[in-house]
């Protein structure tokens, strides 16, 4: 097991976390933690010229290049942009992360946001806190 300090930051798009959160992240990786980002989803329908495909592809390329630059290491999730509602399924898996990661610092949205995925992102990320803290789920 790893005995590094770890911090996780959860957004509901690629590079949510890396503008919410990136001079924090990349302050703890050069002070020897272990950084990541968990994307729920791409952010892929946020582009009005290219499909959800090209734009998808586009975001995970950036948000690769993003997390060399922040010493992070980033994970992708198969969830969809727009669609995310809270639901055990996705904090039970999102709890596995943090099984797997233990973190000591977690970060995510705010859970007032105007935007639906970061308020159900906010609310999941509760819920797989408390799924992830208790063996018996």
């Amino acid at each position: 097991m790893n005995e590094r300090p770890c911090i996780v930051a959860i957004g509901a798009h690629a590079a949510d976390m890396e503008f919410t959160a990136g001079a924090t992240l990349l302050k703890h990786a050069r002070n020897g933690w272990d950084a990541h980002i968990i994307h729920l989803t791409l952010g892929e329908k946020g582009n009005p010229h290219l499909s959800p495909d090209e734009y998808g592809a586009q975001k995970r390329r950036e948000a690769e290049a993003a997390a060399q630059i922040l010493q992070v290491t980033p994970h992708f999730l198969p969830y969809r942009d727009g669609e995310l509602t809270v639901s055990d399924d996705i904090a039970r898996e999102l709890a596995k992360w943090l099984r797997r990661l233990r973190p000591q610092v977690v970060i995510t949205h705010w859970r007032d946001s105007i935007h639906s995925d970061h308020t159900a992102t906010y609310f999941l990320v509760r819920r797989a806190l408390f799924l992830a803290a208790n063996p018996h789920f």
